[in-house]
């Protein structure tokens, strides 16, 4: 009883792996940019992958069919060379040809043809990952178009005016100012005023 179970769980895992590939390798196939794809490679996702073909090869889980579903999907992942190294995923995969899962059996070449596929799919992504280093329309590497931006004459910067202080100090300090240049004002002799003399009327009596 306990091994049926054993065995149903093992079935139900070896599935659930088999349709993880499968949506990981249409996605790749058919979006390549897809954001939820592209995290999960950053994730160290083939990592996972090598964990289960190494289960595959040491017949823990999954067989020759799980094997070539894996290759499959695998083929069309957007991988760079680092992650194809730090996973050490494609050492593993080349590796296949000289295991006995591959070795004088009649899946061989068939085998052997998906190996060939993904080492050829992911040359080319490397390529263009790599590709992708490079800034603008023209590919133009990013060290060429730092030198051409250093040649280029600095931008003047526009002269921005200090913002007018409207402190409590400042605002005090023109009162005091303008208090001082009053009383100035008000101390000031004032000069004279003299009555220009004029001339003495007489009445006009008739006379």
């Amino acid at each position: 009883m306990a091994q049926s179970s054993e065995a149903c769980g093992a079935t139900a895992l070896e599935q659930r792996r088999c349709l993880l590939l499968a949506v990981m390798g249409l996605t790749a196939e058919s979006m390549p940019n897809n954001q939820s794809l592209i995290s999960l490679m950053n994730a160290d996702l083939l990592v996972t992958i090598k964990s289960w073909l190494t289960d595959i090869l040491d017949g823990k889980l999954g067989g020759v069919d799980l094997l070539l579903h894996l290759l499959t999907m695998i083929t069309p992942l957007p991988v760079t060379k680092d992650m194809v190294t730090s996973s050490r995923l494609g050492k593993a995969v080349s590796a296949i040809e000289k295991d006995k899962i591959c070795v004088g059996t009649k899946n061989e070449a068939a085998i052997k043809n998906r190996i060939s596929e993904v080492k050829s799919r992911w040359s080319a992504s490397v390529k263009a990952q790599k590709s992708k280093i490079t800034n603008g329309t023209n590919n133009v590497p990013v060290k060429r178009q730092l030198a051409e931006e250093i040649s280029l004459p600095p931008v003047k910067k526009a002269k921005v005016e200090a913002p007018r202080s409207s402190s409590l100090s400042n605002l005090l300090k023109k009162v005091e100012s303008n208090t001082g240049k009053a009383s100035k004002t008000a101390l000031k002799p004032q000069e004279s005023y003299t009555t220009p003399k004029t001339p003495d009327l007489k009445e006009n009596n008739g006379t």
